[in-house]
């Protein structure tokens, strides 16, 4: 894609991007990102889990449009007519530092797995910092607050430029998605419309500055 991913205008990977993207347009990737997972898991006939969401796997194209990439690793489940939680059993796959830890100790994927990893995107978009540093410091070591973590590790670009309520919406969303267990992870059409409303509360700060 001739943007890259994700990854690399948040870590600087191959190629080289002047300027960092703004916070409103990470918004924007990540609710497309959100769109593209709830539909693999309720919009085909059988459930799609992608298995493998990262950084590295969300591409943007010439407008800085998102694209979900990576899906050699994704697992077909049941029909998806289903309204329960979806688990298939399967070796573990994955990234480290993105990978669900209920799915590591179990063995047991569901879709929730790719909610836990799209929480540690969300964590990665906010902060500038590579999923395994954010899995050491945070994730195996909790002991303190996401919102009081989160300031610590915000990208510095991002500094006074994000609105208290989309601040507060988007915060909650991560912590949400990154709970130990999966079966009280929001599903991703939760993660999309709560990711929505940061971005609208962000839009309607801004027309007041």
């Amino acid at each position: 894609m001739p943007n890259g991913s994700l990854h690399d205008h948040l870590l600087g990977g191959i190629g080289s991007f002047k300027s960092p993207l703004s916070w409103n347009r990470r918004l924007q990737i990540c609710i497309w990102v959100a769109r593209a997972l709830h539909y693999l898991h309720t919009g085909a006939k059988y459930v799609i889990i992608h298995r493998d969401v990262k950084t590295g796997n969300i591409l943007l194209d010439n407008n800085l449009d998102a694209r979900v990439s990576g899906l050699f690793l994704s697992k077909r489940g049941p029909l998806s007519i289903s309204k329960s939680l979806i688990k298939v059993v399967s070796p573990v796959m994955g990234t480290y530092g993105y990978t669900d830890p209920e799915y590591v100790a179990t063995g047991v994927l569901s879709e929730k797995s790719d909610v836990y990893s799209f929480g540690v995107v969300l964590l990665e978009v906010l902060s500038a910092k590579q999923a395994p540093d954010i899995y050491k410091e945070h994730l195996e070591n909790c002991n303190q607050s996401l919102m009081s973590y989160a300031e610590e590790i915000v990208d510095p670009f991002l500094k006074s430029k994000i609105a208290p309520d989309c601040w507060k919406t988007f915060l909650d969303i991560t912590e949400r998605c990154l709970l130990k267990e999966g079966r009280e992870r929001p599903d991703m059409g939760e993660v999309e419309l709560q990711l929505e409303h940061a971005l609208k509360y962000q839009e309607v700060a801004d027309t007041k500055i």
